[in-house]
Order: structure tokens, then sequence, then C-alpha cells
């Protein structure tokens, strides 16, 4: 058996790859680009962050949540259950839904 190969594949061959390894090195070089850029990027907008002076977040005086301890709420009551004495100085209501 004869071989009447003269290289012209593997030379073909040789190309091939040799274009592959050339794209693949561009693309890569151009992400590390763009990555390197967004870093320089993110780097200076660190330098350029003045942090708010810790005075200014301790001035501001808590918000309140909830009902105001100090107010006296009425409650009409009705004929509601109730017990303890009618002229009791506190009463306690209850709201709840039974579903």
């Amino acid at each position: 058996m004869e071989q009447n190969s003269s290289g012209i594949s593997l030379i073909g061959a040789a190309v091939i790859i040799a274009i592959g390894i050339l794209g693949g090195s561009y693309l890569l070089s151009t992400s590390l680009d763009r990555a390197s850029e967004q870093i320089e990027q993110s780097l200076a907008s660190l330098e350029n962050f003045k942090p708010a002076p810790a005075a200014a977040a301790a001035a501001a005086p808590p918000r309140r949540r909830g009902p105001d301890p100090a107010k006296v709420y009425k409650v009409a009551v009705g004929n509601a259950p109730f017990y303890g004495p009618k002229d009791a100085k506190v009463t306690i209501v209850e709201f709840s839904d039974f579903q």
C-alpha cells in the first residue's frame, strides 16, 4: 500500500490549529482588557468615596414605631363582657379576630 500524501492535509490542519490559537488568544486578551478597565474604574470610585461622618448619623433621633405610650386612648367598650369593677382606673381591651 502506497500513500500519495504530499503533506497538504498536514499543513491544512496546522493552519486551522494556528488560526484557532490566534483567535482564542485575541478573545482572551480583549476580555482581560475589559476586565482590567472595570477594575480601574472601581478603584477610582473607591478612591473618591467619602464616608458620611459618624456624628451626623448619631445626631438623628431614632424613629418611633407603634403607638405613643404617653397618649391616653379612649375606647368605647359598650356592652362587651368584662372582668373586674366598672370604675377601674385602667381598662385593658383586647382586639382579636377568629378566622
